[in-house]
């Protein structure tokens, strides 16, 4: 939010995609610069296409989401939004390994999906009460379906670099791997996208201050993220990840103060996608 320079440009996205690969590739030099296959030269294969996969998927299509995300609706609007983050992966879980839900979990993924749906709500009301005073609009309620489409990308990301690690059990590897397979996507889509080649000049030529910060941060976040992963299940990565709401708000709105205290309805809606969370976790 510090670091927006245009409504609808890219604001630093392309900027933490070249600092992940940079910091993962460092990382990964620094640990020896291993592959640390787990099988045959075809599963190594396998591993860092689904590491490209895992890219495109989080760093690039969900990152890009996120910011858009933050842009409209503000830091702690958009990491209420990403709640919705453990419900697809529950889901995937399901789906995709074969993994039950049961009642504890069911119902935390209700409570879930009630946090989205009352700060639907509670932006609607405020549109409409803006709208009838005649002031300037309420942040548009595209920023929640960003905000869903980056949550539902990551967790598909988090299921491709599960997959990956058992083929190629090196995560800053794996990092390296998706941050340049983002950074490839970013090279085909500026032939079409204006703003995309605009985030290339501006790479070279500005570099801002406050997106450089949060790139870097971005990046130290989906390093360790990745690492987690070696060791635990996708979804409780994605459960422990969800709980960036408290940290978000405490910067938000008592240390860089780019947001308002919250209204209730805003807090209603965390604590009831918090307790969802924890059900999951529980579950």
């Amino acid at each position: 939010m510090k670091g927006v320079v245009r409504p609808k440009g890219d604001n630093g996205t392309l900027l933490s995609v070249v600092v992940t690969a940079i910091a993962s590739g460092l990382v990964w030099l620094a640990l020896g610069g291993d592959i640390a296959a787990t099988g045959s030269s075809s599963d190594v294969w396998l591993g860092a296409t689904w590491f490209a996969v895992s890219g495109l998927l989080s760093t690039a299509v969900g990152r890009i989401f996120f910011y858009r995300s933050v842009h409209d609706l503000g830091v702690v609007h958009a990491a209420a939004v990403r709640r919705i983050n453990p419900f697809f992966s529950v889901l995937l879980a399901w789906l995709v390994l074969g993994e039950l839900i049961n009642m504890t979990m069911g119902l935390g993924l209700g409570l879930i999906a009630t946090s989205f749906i009352m700060l639907l709500v509670a932006r609607y009301r405020l549109g409409r009460r803006i709208t009838e005073r005649a002031e300037v609009p309420a942040a548009p309620v595209a920023g929640y379906t960003y905000g869903v489409a980056s949550g539902g990308a990551y967790a598909f990301g988090l299921l491709a670099r599960k997959f990956g690690l058992a083929g190629i059990a090196n995560p800053s590897l794996g990092t390296f791997i998706g941050a340049l397979a983002a950074i490839i996507f970013y090279v085909i889509a500026s032939a079409w996208v204006a703003d995309y080649r605009r985030a290339f000049r501006d790479l070279i030529t500005t570099i801002n201050p406050w997106q450089l910060l949060a790139a870097l941060l971005i990046s130290a976040g989906q390093i360790t993220q990745f690492a987690a992963l070696q060791y635990t299940t996708v979804l409780r990565v994605a459960i422990i990840s969800s709980l960036e709401i408290f940290i978000s708000i405490l910067l938000a709105v008592y240390v860089f103060r780019t947001e308002s205290r919250l209204a209730l309805t805003t807090l209603c809606a965390v604590v009831v996608g918090t307790v969802g969370v924890v059900l999951v976790a529980l579950g």
